[in-house]
């Protein structure tokens, strides 16, 4: 007798969804615990989860979007750093740039998490919404207007996860080095956002299974009544 989910179409996706939802489940979990014991035993924690509990509020941002100096000459290595750095209140290490404060206030150290947080969330809300999908299709059908409303549900938030939020992280981003950078201004990181033209793609291509599913519903039901 053939196993019923060999002929599920949703049972690959399930499982993949179900599983990293069980490990983010179980990821914080065990953050909120270990960070819990540790902070009752010592008052602070070393464990972090997407930058939360790390003491240090880092950015990290292209090399061009920031002003930078090169120190070379006769017999000295040439060294790179970024000009007006207040190496009193942050420091910088040279890969990308990636830019430390060192004593930030509230509103920095929020904004020094809100691209690492955004980018566990966004993925986290994107699994809920293909969970929700794969509920809608066993329970209504496939060619459902239930479903394809959640289908298109999925593609708009992708679109505008990949049109809004790069300028988001952005700002967040320049927060924290208009603070560490002397002459910075915030805005400054807004013309260097980290645009995914792939998530577009991906979202438009949602978008347009979601409208041919629509579109055939009514054919699917023509055909069911015939039968």
């Amino acid at each position: 007798m053939p196993n019923p989910r060999m002929r599920d179409p949703f049972a690959p996706i399930e499982v993949a969804v179900t599983s990293l939802l069980g490990i983010f489940g179980l990821s914080i979990v065990g953050f909120v615990l270990l960070a819990g014991f540790q902070f009752a035993l010592n008052g602070h924690t070393q464990v972090s989860f997407a930058t939360v509990g790390d003491p240090s509020s880092c950015v990290v941002t292209d090399a061009g979007s920031v002003p930078r100096f090169i120190v070379g000459g006769s017999g000295v290595r040439p060294s790179e750093g970024i000009e007006g750095l207040r190496r009193s209140t942050a420091s910088a290490d040279t890969d990308e740039w990636r830019i430390c404060l060192t004593d930030a206030n509230g509103l920095q150290w929020a904004a020094a998490r809100v691209e690492p947080i955004g980018n566990v969330a966004s993925l986290l809300v994107t699994l809920l919404l293909i969970r929700g999908i794969i509920r809608a299709a066993r329970q209504s059908g496939l060619f459902a207007y239930a479903t394809a409303r959640r289908l298109r549900r999925l593609g708009w938030f992708l679109l505008l996860l990949a049109a809004l939020g790069p300028f988001l992280a952005a700002a967040a981003r320049g927060t924290v080095i208009a603070a560490a950078v002397r002459g910075e201004s915030w805005t400054d990181q807004l013309a260097h956002p980290h645009l995914s033209t792939s998530l577009v793609c991906v979202a438009l291509g949602v978008l347009t299974f979601a409208r041919i599913l629509r579109l055939a519903i009514p054919l699917q039901e023509e055909v069911d009544a015939t039968v």
